[in-house]
């Protein structure tokens, strides 16, 4: 592999390449920031106190949000005061869902680690470290994450979801046809399984739900990525349970507080597992099994 010559581009001193642009870069390419695969919520998001959250994602299981603040050249006092507020802002607002404050900044500087480190790791927190650099005319972007003292800590919406209705070609773009087509698939077998045909798709901002004429009843949730879908199920925990679905699923979390499974399924899952994922249905709708259809 061929070397390429590359040299520091400094984005504070750019007059071409501000924090808006970054801002706009991000958002489009959630990867550049290398916290896995996130979606994007918002940016600018207005706060309480008048100020705007830069920028905020959720994690693949849509459990997470972080909270993301930029800062071109170094880290100040105001940045990690900023960062700190706009976190507990959202926490305070939506306390459901596990919220993350994450700093990004070209220079994050010893002083500001050894602030941090006075917090006792009390606050889920990512220091993030942009490197912008210049190579035939062009610029690149590396983020390091050089801290992260967040939890790990997974998916329901805000409540402003419900009011966030979208349709199939909004899911159909997001992800693609085929994953939301498993999510057509899905709906078969529980309609079958639970003897209720008159369920349906209910096609939300963050995720797809079930709906009973018109009506949500979200005993299970889905939410479609490029490759597969991942699919919620509200069953009590239990060791067995939980043996059982690793075996068979690639397995995401279970929300204790809310008692979610969250699991990614394939098409091959549908027909290879179709029987464990009747069983999770009709557990999920709270039914014995002695209460399934006849086939």
């Amino acid at each position: 592999m061929e070397y390429i010559a590359t040299k520091p581009f400094s984005l504070k001193a750019s007059s071409t390449h501000d924090e808006k642009w970054l801002q706009e870069l991000l958002a489009r390419d959630e990867s550049i920031l290398g916290l896995g695969n996130l979606e994007h919520l918002h940016s600018e998001k207005i706060q309480n106190n008048g100020g705007r959250l830069d920028l905020m994602f959720q994690s693949e299981t849509g459990s997470i949000r972080y909270c993301v603040e930029l800062q071109l050249g170094a880290t100040d006092a105001n940045h990690i005061m900023r960062a700190l507020e706009y976190w507990d802002n959202e926490r305070s607002r939506n306390p459901h869902i596990e919220h993350v404050a994450v700093i990004v900044a070209e220079d994050i500087t010893t002083r500001f680690l050894n602030v941090i480190s006075l917090f006792n790791k009390s606050i889920p927190l990512i220091a993030v470290q942009l490197n912008a650099f210049e190579v035939n005319g062009k610029i690149g972007i590396n983020c390091v994450k050089v801290l992260d003292i967040a939890q790990n800590i997974g998916w329901e919406d805000d409540n402003t979801t419900s009011q966030a209705v979208t349709d199939r070609a909004f899911w159909e773009k997001k992800a693609n046809v085929s994953s939301v087509k498993i999510a057509d698939n899905l709906l078969e077998v529980i309609k079958v399984t639970i003897g209720d045909p008159d369920l349906s798709l209910k096609y939300n901002k963050h995720y797809i739900g079930l709906a009973h004429h018109g009506v949500a009843d979200n005993f299970m949730s889905f939410k479609p990525r490029k490759n597969n879908i991942i699919v919620q199920f509200k069953i009590p925990f239990s060791e067995e349970l939980q043996s059982r679905m690793e075996e068979v699923f690639d397995l995401l979390t279970y929300r204790e507080n809310w008692g979610l499974w969250i699991a990614r399924v394939t098409e091959q899952d549908l027909v290879k597992n179709s029987d464990f994922i009747k069983e999770l249905i009709r557990a999920a709708r709270g039914m014995a099994p002695s209460d399934l259809p006849e086939d």
